[in-house]
């Protein structure tokens, strides 16, 4: 009769890391210290991705993946120093993307988008050009 295996699981780290369910018996998480996020080009008109650093708040939230549910670790393809030098958080959404949809529908609601109470506003710059 065969023994029965271990199976390790193993993430390699990407906004899904960050973000997603517990995921049981994740013990290795491998951080490469980057992601791709939307941005809004307002030269061009349209919505770019960008291959990015991440923020010291992501590569936290990657780390935390591991162990969970059993011991783990997550190894960082980037030095310490790189991550000391990462930005505490990253860009909030509503500052990196076209906010003409959603200024459109405030609108239309018939609120006016410069007093409209956002969470996190977006500046009166960002209003004006879009």
């Amino acid at each position: 009769m065969r023994g029965l295996t271990k199976k390790t699981k193993i993430i390699l780290s990407t906004k899904l890391a960050e973000s997603s369910p517990i995921i049981n018996g994740v013990e290795i998480i491998v951080d490469s210290g980057f992601t791709k996020d939307s941005y809004y080009d307002s030269k061009k008109g349209i919505k770019v991705v960008k291959t990015m650093k991440i923020s010291q708040a992501s590569a936290r939230l990657r780390a935390g993946r591991a162990g969970r549910t059993s011991p783990g670790i997550c190894y960082r393809l980037y030095s310490e120093n790189t991550f000391n030098r990462l930005e505490t958080h990253k860009i909030p959404e509503i500052a990196r993307v076209n906010l003409e949809i959603a200024l459109l529908k405030i609108v239309d609601c018939g609120l006016d988008p410069f007093k409209f109470p956002y969470f996190e506003p977006p500046g009166e710059q960002v209003i004006r050009d879009t």
